[in-house]
């Protein structure tokens, strides 16, 4: 069983990252990858998540590189969650997700916010800096899909299927090499998209 669940993480991870796929045959494939979990997993009563390696690109770049484009910095000696605390780091994730659904790079998912930081993000959803570079946005639709899988949490299945959306509306234009989508939104309708390196 083991092995089957690594080759349908295997599957989804090259699913995430292949923009060459139609986005309604992707859309199908994931969602079928997706739905398959649970089943792999309540037969593997003793799983959890215990990977947690794909958001240490991130980590890396928001302790160890000063980005002027951070809406929050790490505080000093910034507390972080263990592996084992899903659902604080499931949240954590929601903090972050942007009203188009994506995911800005460069921060922690395992770090304790404080407050303020919260506030601050909650104050600073900002569409125009969703990416998936340095593992944004596919990393965290993973780990929610798993959250959700173990936890049942219907916010997490939510906003892994917010993420799906915008892999597949941004899938040909991230093809390009670009890392940052800007949307322009005129009264409520996107009116076009257009990439910024």
């Amino acid at each position: 069983m083991e092995k089957r669940w690594k080759l349908n993480n295997s599957l989804l991870k090259i699913v995430l990252m292949n923009c060459n796929l139609i986005p309604v045959k992707k859309l199908v494939i994931v969602g079928g990858l997706l739905f398959s979990f649970p089943v792999l997993l309540f037969a593997q009563s003793d799983f959890h998540i215990k990977d947690v390696s794909g958001f240490q690109d991130s980590r890396h770049h928001w302790m160890d590189i000063t980005d002027h484009e951070q809406v929050i910095v790490p505080a000093k000696d910034q507390a972080r969650f263990t592996s084992a605390d899903i659902r604080q780091i499931a949240d954590n994730i929601l903090w972050y997700q942007q009203p188009n659904g994506g995911w800005p790079k460069n921060y922690d998912m395992l770090a304790i916010l404080t407050e303020e930081q919260k506030a601050i993000l909650s104050q600073h959803k900002d569409s125009l800096h969703t990416t998936f570079d340095n593992g944004a946005t596919y990393t965290q639709i993973e780990y929610l899909a798993k959250a959700y899988t173990l936890l049942g949490d219907k916010k997490y299945e939510d906003a892994v299927l917010r993420g799906l959306h915008f892999i597949l509306n941004h899938n040909m234009e991230m093809a390009a090499g670009h890392n940052f989508t800007r949307i322009k939104v005129v009264t409520g309708n996107i009116l076009h998209s257009t990439m910024t390196l």
